[in-house]
């Protein structure tokens, strides 16, 4: 809660300087399948990420995800993280798929995405034209990501409220832990390393609520899509 007088244009919000958060990757594809989440920190070490002993932490390793430090002072993902992301997770999709559905892999695989400044940067697409020619870039005009982005349009809303309420769960059994103690000087545990190790159960959380191959495609896939090789980001 915050309190400004009526009509001034900027609002100080209580604690704003504490905000900590990461960027959390996400990719479907139009078979239904959810890809595992790419998870990027602020920092340039290990210690800048979850460390093993956080919850879930086993179970995000061994489905794919990959946790990392974004080299930077900010948690946005950028030109080496996107290669990463394509060497770790896209590619091993599409070679996957390709070997279930017995196609050569020469096969072309269209892969979706929004007109982010990376993206659409000359050294991306160079870096994806010689490294990975069969995987072909098909843009979402910019400013119809709402429309036509498929997790703008049916994974976020889950996704977020699925993150949300892990979130809350976290403050409230931390309170109520507290509460049974005797401490009745309640404060929230909010210091950067608590958070980061917690993040790594509201992840393994959502991952769970939106892989479900029945809700992808019910409420992203609306539209005559059906090749399996496209992902969408």
């Amino acid at each position: 809660m915050t309190w400004s007088p009526t009509g001034v244009k900027q609002v100080a919000i209580v604690g704003i300087d504490e905000k900590q958060a990461f960027t959390m990757m996400v990719s479907v594809a139009t078979d239904g399948t959810l890809l595992p989440f790419q998870a990027i920190y602020m920092g340039s070490t290990k210690q800048s990420l979850p460390t093993p002993k956080a919850t879930n932490y086993d179970d995000l390793l061994k489905a794919g995800f990959k946790l990392e430090t974004s080299g930077m002072k900010t948690y946005w993902s950028n030109q080496e993280k996107m290669k990463t992301f394509v060497n770790d997770i896209l590619t091993p999709y599409f070679d996957k798929k390709k070997l279930n559905l017995k196609l050569p892999p020469s096969q072309k695989s269209l892969w979706q995405i929004d007109v982010w400044s990376v993206h659409y940067s000359k050294e991306f697409q160079f870096w994806m034209q010689k490294n990975h020619l069969n995987i072909i870039l098909d843009y979402v005009p910019g400013g119809c990501a709402s429309a036509h982005q498929p997790c703008d349009v049916g994974i976020q809303c889950p996704l977020k409220l699925s993150m949300r309420k892990s979130y809350h769960e976290d403050v409230v059994n931390e309170f109520l832990s507290e509460l049974n103690k005797g401490n009745n000087s309640l404060s929230l545990k909010d210091v950067l390393g608590v958070i980061r190790d917690r993040s790594v159960r509201w992840m393994w959380n959502a991952y769970n609520t939106v892989n479900n191959k029945e809700l992808v495609k019910k409420v992203c896939f609306q539209f005559n899509i059906t090749h399996q090789s496209l992902i969408l980001f």
